[in-house]
This record gives structure tokens, sequence and C-alpha cells, in this order.
């Protein structure tokens, strides 16, 4: 593969956006994965099927955070596709998890 069709596959990779739309008037979590906002993909799930939000961490460099939930099919679900803490603390993830868990309850 070609340095220029490596950089472009890297651009792609690394350029995703992610939304969360939780709505109680539908029922329905919304998760929309964006690429340089040519590409998207949307899921559906039903907020009955989430039982539970987590705070998941890993090691890279340093600990890194993410949401993500369980449905009652026992799939975890990230909320996003990377671990960061340069954007947010684990203190600020885990009161979003914690407001989230509130909204679901």
């Amino acid at each position: 593969m070609s340095a220029i069709a490596s950089s472009i596959l890297m651009i792609l990779v690394l350029s995703e956006a992610t939304t969360c739309i939780f709505d109680r008037s539908s029922g329905y979590m919304t998760k929309k994965r964006h690429w340089l906002f040519l590409f998207t993909r949307t899921t559906r799930y039903p907020l009955l099927e989430i039982q539970d939000v987590q705070v998941e961490w890993t090691y890279h460099r340093s600990r890194v955070y993410r949401m993500s939930i369980s449905l009652s099919s026992g799939k975890k679900l990230p909320l996003s596709t990377y671990y960061c803490n340069y954007l947010q603390s684990r203190d600020s993830i885990e009161v979003a998890a914690n407001t989230l868990k509130n909204f679901l309850s």
C-alpha cells in the first residue's frame, strides 16, 4: 500500500465523531458515527434494553477512559470508539455516566 493511501486510510479512521441521543419520547437511543462528514452509520437501541452504564479504562502510557452501556442481551456498547483522558477527566466521565444512569432510571 502506498504512503498516500495509508495516510488517507488513517485520516478516515481517526476522523470519526460519535453522537448519542437518548430520547424518552421515542424510547430509543440513537448512536450516529460520522467519518469526515461524508459517511454516517446510525444504530438504534430501545432504552428499555439498557441495563447499566459504566466507565471503562485501559492503560496506554497512562489510564484512559470511555463510557459504555450494557444491554439486556449481554452486549456491551461503547459510547465512543476511543478511550481518552485528554478531553475529559475520569471524574467528569463518571459524572456523565451517573447523570445518564439517573436519566434512564
